[in-house]
Formats: structure tokens, sequence, C-alpha cells
């Protein structure tokens, strides 16, 4: 990405990936709605495993009561012991899982956005660690080939390029395309 050349393929790439002002503002208070919705929405879902894992923890002092009044044998009370723990495990790693990826999509998303409105502008008065980072985000494997950059687009990348396509044919090249 030496080259002038290839600044300028990168920036005609990103060109077409311009996220306008206006459209990021509103996205960006839409991804917060939405994280205040999942927000609760994870609060209830842990609520939920809370409220299952006192109920096996409830299911366990039974079943050992059960054993010591002589009311199941050795095999019964293991079996079933064993089966309630495997599932308070499996309660615990969705609880964990709930409560560490929360926000994690909501920041992902972010980033993407901001990356989609701000890249070009950090392509032109970025230095080349910028510009790598840039190449990185647009790309896993840029191929070089006759000095023609070639980019195998992110996925996430490739939904937003067509979503802006849509939105320009209906607003119009000039309306959603600032340069």
């Amino acid at each position: 990405m030496e080259g002038k050349n290839l600044v300028e393929q990168v920036d005609e790439y990103l060109g077409n990936l311009y996220l306008p002002e206006k459209y990021l503002k509103w996205a960006l208070e839409e991804l917060e709605q939405l994280g205040k919705t999942k927000k609760q929405d994870n609060r209830l879902t842990a609520e939920s495993i809370a409220k299952c894992i006192e109920g096996n923890k409830n299911k366990l002092d039974n079943l050992l009561n059960m054993k010591l009044n002589g009311m199941i044998d050795d095999e019964e009370y293991w079996g079933k012991r064993n089966d309630i723990i495997r599932e308070n495990k499996d309660l615990q790693n969705k609880l964990v899982h709930n409560t560490e990826n929360a926000g994690k999509w909501i920041n992902l998303t972010r980033n993407t956005f901001n990356f989609v409105a701000y890249s070009r502008i950090w392509l032109k008065k970025g230095g080349k660690e910028e510009r790598k980072k840039i190449l990185i985000g647009l790309c896993s494997n840029p191929t070089l080939k006759d000095k023609e950059l070639l980019i195998s687009q992110q996925k996430h990348l490739e939904i937003i390029k067509v979503k802006l396509q849509f939105l320009r044919g209906l607003n119009g090249p000039d309306r959603t395309r600032e340069n």
C-alpha cells in the first residue's frame, strides 16, 4: 500500500462503503435503543437461569433427604445427582455466556459503523499503520495482482455495502455519498 495508486484504489473501494454522518447518527441511536432492550432481555434471562440453578440446589437437597431416609438406593441417587449437577454446569455456562456477550455485539457493531463512516478520512490523514489497519478491517486476505488491489470483503461490510447501494438508489447517488 506504499504507492499512491494503491491508496487511491482503497479510497475508491471505501467510497462504496461510505456511511454519511446523518445515517451514522441514526444507526448509532437505533443501536443504543436496541442495546437497552437487549440489556433488559439479558437481565431477565440471567434471572431465569439463576432461578433454575436455585431450583437445582433444592432438587439436590431433596434428593439427599430421600437417600438418607432410604427412599432411593445408591444407584438412583448417584444417577439423578449427576444429572442435576450436569444441568447446573450447563446453566452456569449459559449464565456466563449471557453476561460476557451482553455488550460485545453492540461495541462491534458501533465500531463497524464508525469504520464505514470514517475510514476514508483515516486513510487520507493516517500513516502507514492506520492504512494497514484499514486494509485489515476491509478484508482478511488482500491480494495485489498486476498492480491492482483485490479485496475479498468481510461479510458484514458486504451487507452494509448492499444496503447503502439500496439507499443510494432511493435517494439518488449524490445524497448518500459525500466525498
